[in-house]
């Protein structure tokens, strides 16, 4: 009886300090794609701290094109790229409700490598969000 009850103690002890071990390792893992996640932002090649984000308010007219509304940034080079790349564009798709007055603002900004980052687009439209993914999101001011 009693070595029975000296490996039934030992299985509960081993047992427990396997699932003990798994919670580590995953607390470990955890912690080490944190700490990835960290480089990645800290990263010179993502936004640059000094740029604020633009917000680019715009709808789309009857034609289907867009007619840019507001750009809340100065900077000539993010003004001549909406105005040659995006304003007047036109947007194909069944799903667009054109002339109904329907206001998108898209909130991107510049990383250091020039390239467009879009942070958030409030807009569920498949159409205009393709759109967004095609001509606007990685491509270089």
């Amino acid at each position: 009886m009693r070595k029975l009850k000296l490996l039934v103690f030992t299985l509960i002890v081993g047992t427990t300090s396997l699932f003990a071990s798994n919670e580590n390792n995953e607390a470990i893992e955890k912690f080490q794609l944190e700490n990835q996640n960290m480089n990645l932002i800290n990263s010179s090649s993502l936004i640059s701290v000094n740029e604020p984000n633009v917000k680019l308010t715009f709808s789309i007219n009857s034609k289907s094109k867009i007619v840019v509304l507001a750009v809340n940034s100065e900077k000539s080079d993010i003004l001549n790229f909406v105005r040659n790349n995006i304003n007047g564009k036109k947007i194909k798709g069944k799903g667009l409700k054109p002339g109904k007055g329907n206001k998108i603002t898209i909130t991107f900004s510049v990383n250091s490598t020039s390239n467009i980052v879009v942070l958030a687009i409030d807009s569920n439209n498949k159409d205009i969000l393709n759109y967004v993914r095609q001509n606007l999101n990685g491509k270089k001011i």
